[in-house]
């Protein structure tokens, strides 16, 4: 099958199904562009942290807009230069974006989980019963319970969140390992 160099916008609006299932199957495996134009792409991990929450939610509900508004985040062009990309190039920076928000997940999860678990926590299943709120919770822990400043903790540089994320994770290890130690003396 010959493939045609399409626009976004001449791919947006193909109705064969089995033509878009064609070229699906080969722009979902395009090597990751990290420049556009010859211009180099912003990346994620130094966008604000509300910026990368937004990546992260556009890329697992997809919609033609949003994907537009995130490109249009990292390369700096207006939606009418998106819409007149080549699919190719398109598809090149999606594919990029997917593979940092992949190891900015990697990161978080290798960074942010405690090597100590609260019994109490788990009898309760506080995780659980918590994880319906998502990123609310980080954004509630870093404002201190403060709602007045969250919309200041999703400007910050999103690095910064994530080396205070982990900082404050180091020091609960760190206070659960010298409560250890300290119930060891005492038994």
């Amino acid at each position: 099958m010959d493939l045609k160099r399409y626009t976004f916008k001449e791919f947006l609006s193909l109705s064969d199904e089995s033509i878009i299932d064609s070229y699906l199957f080969v722009l979902e495996a395009l090597k990751p562009l990290k420049t556009l134009n010859k211009k180099p792409l912003k990346e994620l991990i130094n966008l604000s942290f509300g910026e990368v929450i937004n990546a992260k939610l556009i890329l697992t509900q997809p919609t033609k807009e949003g994907l537009v508004e995130l490109i249009k985040m990292v390369s700096n062009l207006k939606k009418k230069q998106i819409y007149d990309l080549s699919i190719y190039d398109f598809y090149g920076v999606l594919n990029n974006l997917k593979e940092q928000v992949i190891t900015i997940n990697e990161m978080e999860e290798n960074n942010l989980v405690s090597k100590h678990t609260s019994i109490e926590w788990e009898m309760v299943d506080g995780s659980k019963r918590l994880s319906k709120y998502g990123v609310l919770n980080t954004i509630d822990k870093l404002a201190k319970g403060d709602i007045l400043k969250y919309e200041q903790i999703e400007k910050l540089p999103y690095q910064l969140v994530l080396s205070k994320l982990m900082m404050d994770m180091e020091k609960s290890d760190i206070e659960a390992d010298i409560n250890n130690i300290k119930m060891k003396k005492i038994a």
